[in-house]
């Protein structure tokens, strides 16, 4: 199969059994590529994505967009609830071909590898595969250095990474509920200081602004890129939540 001969992990479970065959798993190191055994479809998804770039670039160099100067590209924040409308026919049709040629081509490879095994692991390795994924008394790391994976227990490691890194003066452990309401008060804060200096913004800065606050985690974006300019009890690494 290919694998590599040295396999070394090291195992800092004392609460918790480490399943077999662990060591023929992670030994393999976390940069090692699994192979699906099975040829992935997801051609529909990779036309419409390109489709919606093609079309996009498509409206913005027809309407004369893609040169304003109130686009600033560092800040642009994506609408998601735009869609570009149709190219022209020649275009559309390009895609259509092109789709059509990808499908053609997923059916000969499916064809040529049915009776070819393409998994590079092993029954053994598989099953260990299943018993760790999304086991949470588990933790796998890699280590400094590149020193080969590690595996932990998960309440060890959580309390460890507390003690040690995060419950600290800088730094606060609180509840979802005080998370939601500073993350709500931020967002209230943002609202009157966008509306109160909205004379002195850009367009850009606005549109940036006005989307950034319609999503959740834009909005903890900004939390973290103002930390200091506020109360630090609010906007400082002390009002973010560990787990």
């Amino acid at each position: 199969m290919g694998q590599p001969k040295n396999l070394t992990f090291h195992n800092f479970c004392n609460l918790t059994k480490i399943p077999t065959g662990t060591k023929q798993l992670l030994g393999l190191n976390l940069k090692f590529c699994l192979a699906s055994n099975t040829i992935p479809y997801n051609i529909p998804h990779t036309i419409r994505n390109m489709a919606y770039n093609i079309r996009t670039k498509y409206y913005l160099q027809e309407s004369g967009i893609s040169n304003c100067t109130d686009y600033t590209k560092q800040i642009y924040v994506k609408n998601k609830r735009w869609d570009p409308p149709p190219a022209p026919t020649l275009i559309e049709d390009k895609i259509t071909e092109f789709e059509k040629a990808l499908k053609i081509a997923h059916l000969k490879q499916v064809s040529k590898n049915a009776k070819r095994p393409l998994n590079n692991l092993t029954q053994q390795q598989q099953n260990t595969l299943k018993l760790l994924y999304g086991n949470k008394n588990f933790t796998i790391k890699p280590t400094d250095k590149n020193l080969d994976p590690a595996i932990l227990d998960t309440t060890s490691y959580a309390t460890q990474v507390l003690k040690e890194h995060l419950l600290t003066k800088d730094y606060q452990q609180i509840t979802h509920t005080e998370v939601k309401n500073k993350m709500d008060n931020l967002r209230q804060l943002l609202k009157s200081l966008l509306h109160t200096h909205r004379h002195t913004l850009s367009k850009s800065e606005i549109l940036y602004f006005n989307r950034s606050l319609q999503e959740q985690t834009q909005t903890a974006y900004l939390l973290r890129t103002t930390e200091g300019a506020q109360n630090p009890n609010v906007t400082s690494p002390r009002s973010q939540q560990f787990q």
